[in-house]
């Protein structure tokens, strides 16, 4: 079994040190090997290439990881490509941070029992 070999931070920081040109070969990699979807931004395999570009990983260990581990690896990168890098971070923090909260607030007419209102 393959072990996660990134993390966020890392992928992110990868992604933003790719240039135009990194883009491109790994579009032309893609479509090279079969992939005919007309925006490559929304495709995981893709995606995945460009997660590999940014890592410095082989493309095989990134399709190796475990299905969980490899979507979430591709809505980073899909994610970066739609939000930017900064944006993702805070997105990031934020749900890091979150906390569940306790709605103690009083059930409106739709949800409660018409037997206990009295």
């Amino acid at each position: 079994m393959v072990t996660k070999k990134y993390d966020d931070d890392t992928l992110i920081a990868g992604l933003e040190k790719l240039t135009g040109n990194d883009f491109n070969a790994c579009e032309m990699a893609e479509r090279r090997a079969g992939n005919h979807q007309p925006d490559l931004a929304f495709s995981k395999a893709f995606q995945a290439r460009l997660a590999a570009r940014a890592l410095k990983e082989d493309l095989g260990i990134i399709k190796a990881l475990s299905a969980y581990e490899y979507n979430k690896l591709c809505w980073t990168v899909g994610s970066f490509l739609q939000l930017g890098s900064e944006t993702l971070r805070s997105m990031r923090a934020e749900t890091e941070t979150s906390e569940v909260s306790i709605d103690e607030s009083q059930p409106d007419s739709e949800t409660s029992d018409p037997q206990n209102i009295g």
